[in-house]
């Protein structure tokens, strides 16, 4: 061993076999490679810790296990809590198959395709690209690449549930506050499609756009929950975070949850639902979904080299909680 850094001619030396056989392992060429053997060198390069030299991958010519994640650069103008949620999901699923993540932002498509033109990569996932920008990349690059997309029909069908347990409730006053990028919106679409079917009018002044803004947000709330809770039977949320800041500033008005006014929200994080009191009904799905089916998809492009045209269906649940009666 070099200065303590374990080579690939020491793990052989330890497995018994060619450095040959132990590169074949580290580097996925396993066909030739029994399961026995397999698992052995896998084992030492566990037990000594072994990391491959990047710069000795990139010059092998073969894959170099880094996949670039990049985003939109508009996304980060602000703090966004998703965005980060998503970044952290996909760096660890992408270190469970033993790839490498490099995060770039982007202004365009074009240049999204000059970035990873510029590196030796072996796949590319894009996040809030829109469809047209996705299917350009697509063409131009040399690479796999998967898609996350801000308008994703999830966002529909959660509206959709949310109208199916408010219509059960007959003549609810209903309003409906968004303070999100996109998703919001899909959400209040899929609540009024569900009314419009159902010969209900929901109008569109029942939609307010509350500030992104956390300080500005508080200032709402102060101006405006009073005036919501004498006009509204429940107020729905586009996020739970913002569902169980309400309840807060709704106590502090002295408005009684639920027997004043009710509060729902869409939420993906149930500890959110569970720390205001009374607890936030909230309709739920898997968000890290997303991130699984893009990793997945990449996956089988990288090793496969086809496209996934079908990924599995996303649940989408109430849970009724003490916010509501």
């Amino acid at each position: 061993m070099s200065g303590g850094k374990v080579r690939i001619k020491d793990v052989a030396k330890m497995a018994g076999v060619s450095a040959t056989t132990v590169s074949n392992v580290i580097h996925g060429r396993t066909d030739k490679v029994s399961k026995k053997t397999r698992k052995k060198i896998e084992e030492i390069l566990n037990e000594q810790e072994y990391a491959p030299s990047m710069g000795a991958l990139i010059l092998s010519g073969k894959c170099s296990r880094m996949v670039a994640v990049v985003v939109r650069k508009e996304e980060w103008k602000q703090e966004n809590k998703e965005l980060e949620e998503i970044l952290y999901e996909i760096e660890r699923r992408l270190y469970e198959r033993e790839y490498y993540m490099l995060l770039h932002f982007a202004k365009t498509d074009e240049e999204f395709v000059r970035y990873t033109a510029a590196w030796k990569l072996d796949g590319a996932i894009c996040i809030w690209f829109d469809k047209e920008e996705c299917a350009r990349i697509r063409q131009r690059c040399e690479i796999p690449v998967a898609m996350i997309g801000r308008e994703n029909p999830i966002y529909g069908r959660a509206g959709e549930e949310v109208a199916r347990f408010l219509i059960k409730r007959e003549g609810l006053r209903i309003w409906f506050l968004d303070g999100t990028e996109e998703s919001g919106k899909m959400i209040w679409q899929g609540i009024r499609k569900i009314f419009s079917r159902k010969g209900i009018c929901l109008e569109e002044d029942r939609y307010l756009e509350i500030p992104k803004d956390r300080d500005l947000r508080k200032m709402f709330y102060k101006i405006r929950l009073a005036g919501l809770a004498f006009l509204a039977d429940i107020l729905v949320f586009a996020s739970a975070d913002h569902g169980a800041e309400a309840v807060g500033y709704l106590h502090d008005l002295e408005i009684k949850v639920p027997e004043e006014i009710e509060v729902m929200a869409i939420g993906q994080k149930e500890e959110t639902a569970l720390i205001c009191r009374p607890q936030l009904t909230t309709v739920e799905f898997d968000k890290k979904r997303f991130v699984r089916q893009a990793i997945e998809e990449l996956y089988v492009q990288m090793i496969k080299g086809y496209i996934l045209t079908k990924s599995g269906k996303i649940s989408v649940k109430t849970i009724i909680r003490g916010s509501c009666n």
